[in-house]
This record gives structure tokens, C-alpha cells and sequence, in this order.
């Protein structure tokens, strides 16, 4: 929402906030895809939910791509298409997941399903855009990025502040009751 603010601002720095943003996002998604999986490894959970953590990982770079054409859909005032995407995105999904529980499925068989929802989410969006992002990495470039950053990081720490706190009854639980239990606990919260 940060960069499409400075689009409509400025079009003519359109190509620097873009880069500006796209780097941005490989950076965090890098990040975060590296955090999930550690964390997940650190706290000691099973074979199974750390390798589906890996797998997922996955998914947080893909939609980091999908997030650069999100940005290009809304500038331009074409959230119909970011819908769009989203649509065909939640439907190959639930095929996937479909196909996937018609027999036994694992939790990692499960996650590959995510993960292919999200390649599916970044594949549409490119076809679903009526042109390719432009990026530009010139002399604008650091002024933007140093823009993007003092906006957001304020923001993305306040989301995983709340994100850490809204998890933190599961994975406690997690810690002392059967996964049914905390699947139970977790459903019954949203």
C-alpha cells in the first residue's frame, strides 16, 4: 500500500519505487522463508512440521513475486485482475488439496499443495497483467528504498508483534497437548 501511495503520488518515479519495492521484497521474503524454517527447527517440533516448514518456505518467495504485480494492479487501478489471480490461485488450491486427501496425505503432501497454489497465484498475475513490471535501479532508486523502509518497517513490526502474540497461546499449547487439541484450540480462536 506504501509503494502504490508513491506511485499515485509521483508517477514519474513509478520505475524507482518498483525496483525499489521488488528488491525490497526479495530481501524480506529471503528473510522470512530462512526465519520460518528456523524457527520451526529451533523449537524443537517434529520431522514432519520442519520439513513442511522448508516446503513453505518456498511459498513466501513466491508470493513476494505476486506482491511486485499486486503493486503494478492497484497503481493502475486494476484490482479486478489482482482478484483475478487470487481466484485461480484459492481454486488450485482446493484441487490440490482435493487430489491430495483423496487418499492418505501428509502434512508435507499438504504444504506442497500450498505451495503450488502460490506458484499457480504468480503465474497467473503475469498473465493477468496487461504489461510487465518496470523497474528502475538508477540514481532514484536508494532515495526510494530508503523511503519504502521508513514507512513500512514500522508497520511490518508492529504485524509480527501481533502475529508472535496471536500465536502464542497454539504454540504454547502445542508444547503441552496433543496437535488435535491445539487444532481445536486454534479453529475456535478465528
Amino acid at each position: 500500500d506504501i509503494a502504490v501511495r508513491q506511485i499515485a503520488a509521483d508517477r514519474q518515479r513509478e520505475e524507482a519505487i518498483m525496483g525499489a519495492f521488488a528488491v525490497s521484497k526479495a530481501v524480506q521474503s529471503l528473510f522470512a522463508a530462512a526465519a520460518l524454517w528456523g524457527v520451526v527447527s529451533l523449537l524443537g517440533y517434529p520431522g514432519n512440521v520442519v520439513r513442511s516448514a522448508l516446503l513453505a518456505a518456498g511459498a513466501v518467495v513466491l508470493y513476494s513475486g505476486v506482491q511486485v504485480f499486486r503493486v503494478q494492479f492497484r497503481a493502475r487501478m486494476q484490482m479486478g485482475r489482482d482478484v483475478g489471480a487470487e481466484l485461480v490461485s484459492a481454486s488450485a488450491f482446493l484441487a490440490a488439496v482435493w487430489a491430495t486427501t483423496s487418499s492418505a496425505a501428509s502434512l508435507e503432501a499438504l504444504t506442497l499443495c500450498y505451495v503450488f497454489s502460490r506458484a499457480v497465484n504468480l503465474v497467473a498475475a503475469g498473465l493477468f497483467a496487461a504489461e510487465r513490471p518496470r523497474f528502475g535501479f538508477g540514481r532514484d532508486f536508494r532515495l526510494e528504498l530508503r523511503v519504502l523502509v521508513a514507512a513500512s518497517v514500522p508497520l511490518g513490526l508492529t504485524g509480527m508483534l501481533v502475529s508472535a502474540y496471536d500465536a502464542m497461546d497454539a504454540i504454547a499449547l502445542s508444547q503441552w497437548s496433543t496437535s488435535g487439541e491445539v487444532g481445536v484450540f486454534t479453529v475456535a480462536m478465528r
